[in-house]
């Protein structure tokens, strides 16, 4: 090999050294960024979900503390129990439950599994506020003592829930982490080889 052949040979080689190691650069470069971008994204979600399922929880306490006020009224004050009070007491629970209903509308379209675990809440809240209204009702036609003891109930079953409220908010919180985590993991694991690819190869 002559010196002329040996220094194209050293030149091509150098060059193709320098050009691995720029597409090794470069590789590194954006595997980093995509973690980065990844990171951002889990952030944002997790973010939104928690902001979604607080807001929920929002309004279950406003409705929670509606109930136990109303029924309180009743149950110990029964002379301040009137029509009027029981208006503005529907008008506030009425618009606390379209806010709630919207967030939590927004929580089951970011994450079904968290919207099934807010279901049980919102079922016996419903049924807490319907017992609640009808025996409202019947205390205001009637002043029955069956009313007032309903309400009674109602009262005690409220105070229940609201103390239930914070341990469930802070375990939906942190199942909105887990299901972050999980969603990062099956977006990020290799997708299986296409079927229809596979029969190509094997009519091949």
């Amino acid at each position: 090999m002559d010196a002329t052949v040996a220094a194209l040979a050293g030149s091509l080689i150098g060059g193709s050294a320098a050009l691995a190691g720029t597409v090794f650069t470069n590789f590194v470069v954006l595997r980093t960024e995509a973690g980065r971008r990844g990171l951002a994204t889990q952030s944002a979600y997790v973010h939104t979900l928690r902001e979604r399922s607080g807001a929920a929880f929002a309004q279950f306490f406003i409705i929670v503390q509606a109930i136990e006020w109303i029924t309180w009224c009743g149950d110990g004050d029964p002379n301040s129990l009137d029509r009027k009070r029981i208006k503005s007491y529907e008008e506030a629970v009425n618009g606390a439950y379209g806010k709630l209903l919207g967030a939590v509308a927004m929580t089951a379209s970011l994450n079904l599994d968290i919207y099934e675990q807010l279901r049980p809440l919102l079922n016996i809240l419903y049924d807490l506020e319907s017992r609640a209204a009808v025996a409202l009702r019947e205390f205001v036609a009637t002043r029955s003592p069956a009313a007032t003891a309903e309400l009674r109930i109602c009262k005690i079953e409220a105070m229940r829930i609201r103390e239930t409220l914070p341990p469930e908010l802070n375990r939906i919180m942190e199942l909105a982490e887990t299901a972050a985590s999980s969603r990062s993991l099956a977006r990020n694991r290799p997708k299986p080889a296409s079927r229809h690819l596979g029969r190509q190869h094997h009519a091949e």
